[in-house]
């Protein structure tokens, strides 16, 4: 199939190539500050899931690292406590695959139960007595 005159031009990417290392550093940067903890890293990546420009990305790096020191580390600590604190590793998998979801969405309990199953999570035979 040839290119006629009035055929489109191939699409361009959105970020130009500079731009799309410049927020991949930044996004770098970012998971820096959430420290490593899951339930961080899902509530900010939520938040920036949206952002394409690296004006973005740096504007929510300097948010994060306003946050003073102790605040942070408070925050962090609390998030992280009762992350680690779930029953086992089980409860903790299933608990990081619900940030699949977009936020608000609703999901029946049964369908969920049937991922996690699929992905390993849960016996099938016991899934209804464990959750």
């Amino acid at each position: 199939m040839s290119r006629g005159p009035a055929s489109s031009p191939p699409l361009q990417p959105h970020l130009c190539h500079s731009c799309s290392l410049q927020v991949l550093q930044l996004a770098r940067a970012v998971v820096a500050e959430c420290g490593g903890l899951p339930l961080a890293l899902i509530v900010v990546g939520r938040a920036l899931a949206s952002k394409k420009t690296a004006q973005e990305w740096q504007h929510a790096l300097t948010s994060l690292q306003r946050w003073s020191p102790g605040m942070m580390e408070k925050v962090l600590s609390r998030l992280r406590f009762s992350f680690d604190n779930l029953r086992d590793d089980t409860l903790r998998f299933c608990f990081l695959y619900c940030s699949l979801f977009p936020e608000d969405y609703s999901i029946r309990k049964a369908v969920l139960v049937d991922y996690w199953v699929g992905e390993g999570f849960l016996d099938e035979d016991a899934a209804d007595e464990e959750i």
